[in-house]
């Protein structure tokens, strides 16, 4: 016969229990014929073949057969020897002779027990096989119940995730061991999860920003859309705040090259509350987005919201159950997926932090990353005086004074890029200028400096002031440099953008 029972890692054990009825010997039957549910089991290695249906040839192993929905089951394979259990194998077999591919799991999390639910217990990974030519995106949007649990399971594999969190919803403690412990992207999901076009939505996203910062020591590089609501002027805005943006979209469509930058990144989500036969074909489904987006070098980003911890059920479409996301998971790393953060891609914004939002003004000095500045007197960074997001630059001299802030920029000879420079200037006298002095790879400055900005009293107010330049042949990156040249009278300079000119530009007015 064929007994079960779980073992809790806190030494808890349920009763031995036998399913129902008297096992059935599979004999030389084809595993994709056997429909009717029930337990079965093999005993003859000789029997058990490939071709027959078994994971591997030469098993011996029980079977389950459960009925999942009118039109499929479920095959659970458990394989054992002399030693004992040596590895369960999962599969779906529809009606109509579809049979999805065997998939290796190594449990999924606590049965029936009292008292308080143990911490899930994490096996060991399986083998990794055939790595992809490129790795995946495991977003998770929301997190209001914590999701330690699941980076927890990922990390077993090795794998990491982006979370998108709502500062005012999700627990505080959940986003620091996520981000501090287990090494994960913390990105902004405004405050409340606020939806962009409601009064609120700048200041909420704002608030995310600042408080992520402080809980993790950095200011987010990527934003999420809640609900998927966007438009032309919050692409804008979100452009004066973020180096990456993600957003709703269908498969196959949301993919985005690693040899291409990129600041819009669609996702997939996964629904945990939909009936069993179409989770599975929404599994079967993602697999395909997954090895089809990674075979063509793409890389497809995979979003849940909720993950319900083990022995939960999913009360909302926007919960997967412990066994769906386990098995997510196992079959990734059984396939040799690895992840990647939205912060790796290659952000179609070269300027780091081009808000001023990052760093708190008391490192804002010479050497500080990413912008230098050559005197604190002339220019600091203000949190009081800027017209979006957190963070601005000023000067404020009743005399001349010239100074400059800087950041080294990644920039490809001979490409064309388009530059913004988001600022309100009053100058009785001087100017702020914007350049970029050409670099070698070691650092030497070669070629012509490249006049971007020049605002001075005849071109003062707030204003966008938008230009293009080539970067010279036989160059490999830059230094960009904000100039006070003389300059008395107040200037506050709240975004520099520089963008490759041939990508779309969300901080053009005229474009949507």
């Amino acid at each position: 016969g064929v007994y079960r029972r779980t073992v809790y890692a806190d030494g808890r054990a349920t009763d031995w229990s036998a399913p129902a009825g008297t096992p059935t010997p599979l004999g030389t039957r084809d595993l994709a014929a056997v429909l009717v549910p029930g337990a079965y089991y093999q005993s003859l290695p000789a029997n058990a073949t490939v071709a027959r249906g078994y994971p591997r040839d030469g098993m011996t192993c029980t079977l389950d057969v459960r009925q999942a929905a009118s039109a499929l089951v479920t095959q659970e394979l458990t394989h054992y020897d002399a030693t004992g259990v040596k590895g369960t194998y999962r599969r779906t077999v529809y009606a109509d002779g579809r049979v999805t591919e065997w998939t290796q799991t190594t449990g999924t999390g606590a049965g029936p027990g009292t008292g308080s639910q143990p911490a899930p217990v994490v096996p060991s990974a399986s083998p990794k096989q055939s790595s992809r030519r490129c790795p995946v995106i495991l977003r998770f949007d929301d997190g209001f119940n914590g999701l330690v649990h699941a980076a927890e399971y990922m990390a077993q594999y090795g794998l990491v995730g982006y979370h998108a969190a709502c500062s005012a919803l999700t627990p505080h403690d959940s986003i620091r061991a996520l981000h501090t412990t287990y090494g994960w992207e913390i990105g902004n999901h405004a405050a409340g999860h606020e939806s962009e076009g409601t009064p609120t939505f700048l200041a909420r996203v704002d608030e995310g920003s600042r408080v992520i910062a402080d809980l993790v020591g950095e200011y987010p590089m990527t934003f999420t859309y809640p609900r998927g609501h966007r438009s032309p002027e919050g692409d804008r805005e979100m452009a004066l705040r973020f180096n990456q943006v993600q957003l709703t979209s269908e498969p196959h469509t949301s993919a985005v090259s690693l040899a291409e930058p990129s600041f819009f990144s669609g996702w997939t989500v996964v629904d945990g509350l939909a009936d069993a036969e179409t989770q599975e074909r929404a599994f079967e489904r993602m697999k395909r987005y997954a090895v089809g987006s990674t075979t063509q070098g793409l890389v497809p980003t995979l979003a849940f919201h909720e993950v319900a911890k083990p022995g939960q059920t999913p009360t909302s479409s926007g919960t997967v159950s412990w066994d769906l996301f386990t098995r997510w998971i196992d079959w990734l790393a059984s396939q040799g997926f690895e992840t990647l953060l939205p912060r790796m891609l290659r952000p179609a914004q070269v300027v780091v932090d081009p808000g001023f939002n990052a760093y708190p003004v008391t490192t804002f000095a010479t050497g500080a990353y990413p912008w230098a500045s050559s005197s604190l007197s002339i220019w600091s960074r203000s949190t009081s005086h800027q017209y979006s997001g957190l963070g601005c630059i000023r000067s404020a001299s009743s005399s001349a004074v010239t100074g400059t802030v800087s950041q080294g920029l990644a920039l490809e000879p001979g490409r064309e890029y388009r530059v913004h420079v988001l600022a309100n200037v009053a100058p009785t006298a001087g100017a702020v200028e914007v350049e970029l002095r050409p670099r070698l790879m070691d650092g030497r400055y070669v070629g012509e400096t490249i006049p971007l900005v020049r605002i001075d009293a005849a071109t003062n107010g707030f204003k966008d002031h938008t230009t293009t330049f080539t970067m010279p042949p036989g160059t490999q990156n830059a230094s960009l440099f904000i100039k006070a040249t003389g300059l008395s009278g107040s200037a506050v300079v709240d975004h520099v953008s520089i963008m490759r000119a041939d990508l779309h530009d969300p901080l053009d007015p005229s474009k949507p």
